[in-house]
C-alpha cells in the first residue's frame, strides 16, 4: 500500500516513464525485505555417555622370588598379625615384616617389580580414585580366601593342601588416590599413569594346621576400577 501510495504521488509531479522506473525500483526493495524474514537454519546437538574406563597394565606387580617354607601355625580366631609379610614398595623396594606367631620369615631373594597402569581418556582435570580388593589370609583354603573376595596367590597346581599367600595394603606413588578424597589429575591432564606396590602376605590358616609351600609359581588377579570422587 504504501509503494502504491509513493507511486501515485510521483505520477503528479514527474513524467509517466520516471515514475514506472520508481515503481519498479520500490517494489524491489519490498521483496527483498521480505526474504530476511526466511526460518532460521536448523544445527545438531549429540552427546556420548562413556562409562567404562580402561586400565592397561604397562608392568605387572611382582614379588620376585621368595624363600617360604612353611605357614605359621594357624589359631582360631588368629588376626591378621600372625602372617608373615613382604611389602614391596611403589618404588620397588621390598621389606620383611614377622607375624606375631611363631613360624618361618618369609624372605625376598630379588626381582621384585611394582606394577605400573595407565588410564587414558580421563575428562581433563578430573578428580579419580582407584578402588581394589584388600586380602589379610585367614583362610584355610585358597578357594575360602576367593569365595570371600580376596587376591590370593595360588600355587599353579592348584593343590589346596599347599600353601598360598594373599596380596594386600597396595599402596601408590599417586598421593591420595586409593583415598575418599582421590587424586587430582591437575589441569590439561586427561590420562592417570602410577606405580602400585603391595604386602605379600603368607597365608595363616584359621585352624590349628600348618601348610607347606611348594616350589614353583603363585599367581592371582587383582581387580581395579577408577571412579570420580
Amino acid at each position: 500500500m504504501a509503494s502504491s501510495i509513493i507511486c501515485e504521488d510521483y505520477i503528479m509531479k514527474l513524467n509517466v516513464r520516471t515514475s514506472l522506473l520508481l515503481c519498479a525500483i520500490a517494489a524491489t526493495l519490498s521483496g527483498v525485505a521480505g526474504l530476511a524474514s526466511a526460518a532460521p537454519t536448523l544445527f545438531t546437538a549429540t552427546a556420548t555417555v562413556q562409562n567404562a574406563i580402561t586400565i592397561n597394565q604397562v608392568t605387572a606387580l611382582n614379588f620376585g622370588t621368595v624363600f617360604a617354607t612353611t605357614t605359621v601355625l594357624g589359631a582360631v580366631g588368629a588376626d591378621a598379625t600372625y602372617s608373615n609379610k613382604l611389602t614391596l614398595s611403589s618404588a620397588g623396594v621390598v621389606t620383611a615384616t614377622t607375624g606375631a606367631a611363631a613360624g618361618p620369615q618369609v624372605l625376598s631373594l630379588g626381582g621384585a617389580v611394582a606394577g605400573s597402569y595407565s588410564a587414558p581418556g580421563l575428562p581433563s582435570n578430573a578428580t579419580v580414585r582407584v578402588l581394589f580388593t584388600n586380602a589379610s589370609c585367614l583362610y584355610d583354603t585358597p578357594a575360602a580366601a576367593l569365595a570371600a573376595n580376596k587376591v590370593a596367590l595360588v600355587h599353579s597346581s592348584a593343590d589346596p593342601t599347599i600353601g598360598f599367600f594373599c596380596v594386600d595394603v597396595f599402596t601408590s606413588n599417586r598421593a591420595g588416590l586409593f583415598t575418599v578424597g582421590g587424586y587430582a589429575l591437575g589441569v590439561g591432564v586427561s590420562t592417570l599413569t602410577f606405580d602400585l606396590g603391595a604386602t605379600l602376605v603368607t597365608q595363616a590358616p584359621i585352624t590349628a594346621i600348618t601348610r607347606t609351600f611348594a616350589t614353583g609359581t603363585y599367581t592371582g588377579t587383582v581387580g581395579m576400577e577408577i571412579t570420580f570422587p
